[in-house]
């Protein structure tokens, strides 16, 4: 899936380049004989989310299984159509984010999100540290 090109505004330059080479890795890799050997040898196919099952060749998909290493189906990440969304702007959202703060972990990007919260209020908790951490505050 490609980046979302939109959030790159005022992202540096060396964290483009990163997602660029990360998107013509995907499509090269997609198209390798050896993982579409891997892919139609495999009895299950676990990825992390729904993005990257739709990314599989469609044979391999009924044979892919979602399993978030976070340990959350995708399903519950996503806002459910029941949920009334005046209610939601009511209350503020918690989200956290866990790991290193390196430019390929996407927490930049993720800040960049989270400044057009469509109305809620949101609360990041960031726990973490890495050489990236003060260019992130910055945002």
């Amino acid at each position: 899936m490609p980046p979302q090109w939109r959030l790159l505004v005022g992202t540096p330059v060396r964290e483009i380049g990163y997602e660029i080479g990360r998107f013509l890795g995907q499509r090269l890799a997609s198209r390798s004989p050896s993982i579409r050997r891997g892919l139609a040898q495999a009895s299950v196919i676990l990825v992390q989310n729904s993005e990257t099952l739709a990314w599989l060749p469609q044979d391999a998909r009924a044979r892919a299984r979602i399993a978030s290493y976070i340990g959350i189906h995708d399903s519950a990440i996503r806002r459910r159509p029941d949920v009334d969304a005046s209610a939601a702007t009511r209350e503020t959202i918690e989200a956290a984010y866990v790991g290193r703060v390196v430019p390929w972990k996407g927490l930049a990007w993720a800040l960049r999100a989270l400044a057009e919260p469509e109305g809620a209020s949101i609360h990041l908790t960031v726990a973490g540290d890495g050489d990236y951490l003060g260019e992130c505050k910055s945002l």
